[in-house]
């Protein structure tokens, strides 16, 4: 069982205490006097401190204390550095987040499918590993929910993978500087060798300089390099020797995972509408005379409940099967009626978007949305967005169509003060795009998007790779499951793999960002 030295006991504990272990066994020749089986252990979900230099420390409930490797980094916790100090965190198997010096990051939610952080001042820089299976039908962040990173000047979208740096000044103006990849800020792209500032609400996007480096900007490209080396290394590993010796393959076991073959469909969706799909932290319920409360997957929504989402959370429901309701940071949602006969949306403050991919008429309920003043019903498959503010209501039919004072309204166009008028095609915020992410219409297949990129992001965690402790070190590194061309956006590959089997052949990711369709109109 790997561990590291016989002294490490933060990190023994951290392997007894991990969500996730990859448990890889293999048996040698029955005359080998030894115990059958050979086991180490590597890490698959949870966020982690891997190294730092300096004093850097780490925030628990109302305590604090210094950081060690592998330390275990909880929904809530912060992480501190001081000056002339940094560190690095393991995120999702091949990803790092790195603080520089002077810096405060709080994990909102460290969730391997969503996660999310507050920059309250300093720098970090995401290494996010390239995916080789990006073909024109494929978005390689599409196999995790988007990275969200929330700062003073608004909310961080991580597109697609690369290296991209985040600062936070004194001033609380905001920089986001793409090396490679593509981050959104304010509903605008920010991509390679572009730089986003935002100071008194203004964002300005500029060419950047990519020979333009600080001392911080050095250590990250410098750990990156070792981390790959240390991949390469592992043909000298001692343990990794006797697990690959004579050519055997190593088994692979995903503890506390449940069977694939058990793994409920992603198609199969609850019938009962108001299921609950997607929660931030933030989000709260308010069911009859009782006071607010957080809502998770496990609330069963009813007619007459409110919804409401503090900033930069949000929440997806299932209204039925292919038809979703997303709901926009700073929002609230009355769920006026929410049965199998009807359902009735009214926002009272926000944005909300419902994505019905797939509409029968014939075997639906009455669908009503929109706010106080203004009610439309559903007619057909589309994408709707309600917007209520304290001056006016806007429904906006992006596609599909809807009944509106008894005349039909179809796309795109948009209802406001009793008015319909043309409506902009371009996505014009960070909602619009989250939503987008998570899966809009239907896949190239006639399947709903959003189910489409569900079953893909539940076979990651088998598909991906883990992060093994190198023996007689004090660092993680990625190590592949199946030989395939996982390269660091900082250049070099993760070249060995737990075995030299080549990756079980699957369908691409569908694309949520970009047109795959060319001739075809795409919002």
């Amino acid at each position: 069982m790997l561990v590291a030295r016989s002294n490490d006991r933060d990190i023994r504990e951290l392997i007894c205490l991990a969500l996730i272990c990859l448990v890889i066994s293999l048996t040698p020749p029955a005359a080998a006097k030894q115990d059958p089986n050979i086991n180490f252990e590597g890490l698959v979900k949870g966020v982690r401190i891997n190294v730092w230099e300096g004093v850097a420390s780490f925030e628990h409930g109302n305590a604090r204390d210094k950081v060690t490797t592998g330390l275990v980094i909880e929904d809530g916790d912060r992480v501190f550095t001081e000056r002339s100090s940094r560190t690095e965190i393991l995120l999702q198997p091949g990803n790092y987040l790195r603080l520089a010096s002077e810096t405060e990051v709080k994990f909102l939610s460290t969730v391997y499918d969503k996660v999310r952080l507050e920059l309250a001042s300093g720098s970090i820089d995401f290494e996010l590993l390239n995916d080789p299976w990006v073909s024109p039908l494929t978005e390689a962040v599409g196999r995790y929910d988007l990275i969200r990173t929330v700062t003073p000047a608004g909310e961080i979208l991580i597109v697609q993978p690369g290296v991209i740096r985040i600062s936070v000044a004194a001033d609380n103006s905001v920089e986001v500087l793409v090396r490679n990849g593509t981050a959104i800020l304010d509903g605008q792209f920010i991509k390679s060798k572009k730089v986003g500032r935002k100071k008194n609400g203004v964002l300005t996007i500029s060419d950047s300089n990519p020979k333009t480096e600080d001392d911080f900007d050095i250590w990250c490209r410098s750990r990156a390099e070792q981390l790959v080396k240390a991949n390469r290394a592992l043909k000298k590993d001692p343990l990794w020797i006797k697990t690959h010796e004579d050519g055997k393959e190593p088994s692979i076991n995903f503890e506390d995972l449940p069977d694939k073959d058990k793994v409920g469909s992603p198609y199969v969706v609850s019938a009962r509408p108001g299921t609950v799909v997607f929660g931030d932290r933030g989000v709260e319920i308010l069911h009859g005379k009782n006071d607010w409360q957080a809502v998770d997957e496990k609330n069963d929504l009813q007619a007459q409940d409110r919804l409401r989402t503090g900033p930069f959370s949000r929440v997806e429901l299932s209204v039925f099967p292919d038809i979703l309701l997303r709901l926009d940071g700073n929002s609230e949602l009355l769920l006026d009626a929410l049965s199998n006969e009807e359902v009735t949306l009214r926002l009272i403050h926000g944005a909300m978007i419902v994505d019905a991919a797939i509409f029968n008429q014939k075997n639906l309920p009455p669908i009503r949305i929109g706010g106080e003043s203004i009610l439309t019903t559903i007619l057909d498959k589309g994408t709707y967005r309600v917007d209520v503010t304290s001056r006016a209501e806007q429904v906006t039919v992006r596609e599909g169509k809807v009944l509106f004072s008894g005349r039909s309204v179809g796309g795109c166009r948009t209802i406001a003060n009793s008015v319909v008028s043309d409506c902009g095609k371009k996505r014009n915020d960070n909602f619009d795009y989250w939503s987008q992410s998570r899966g809009e219409g239907l896949n190239f297949n006639g399947r709903a998007m959003a189910s489409s990129l569900l079953r893909g992001r539940k076979t990651d965690l088998r598909e991906r790779g883990f992060w093994y402790l190198v023996a007689g070190s004090q660092q993680f590194t990625f190590v592949p499951f199946y030989v395939k061309n996982f390269q660091s956006p900082y250049g070099g590959e993760y070249s060995v793999a737990l075995t030299s089997k080549q990756m079980p052949w699957r369908m691409p990711m569908p694309r949520t960002f970009g047109n795959p369709f060319p001739g075809r109109r795409y919002p």
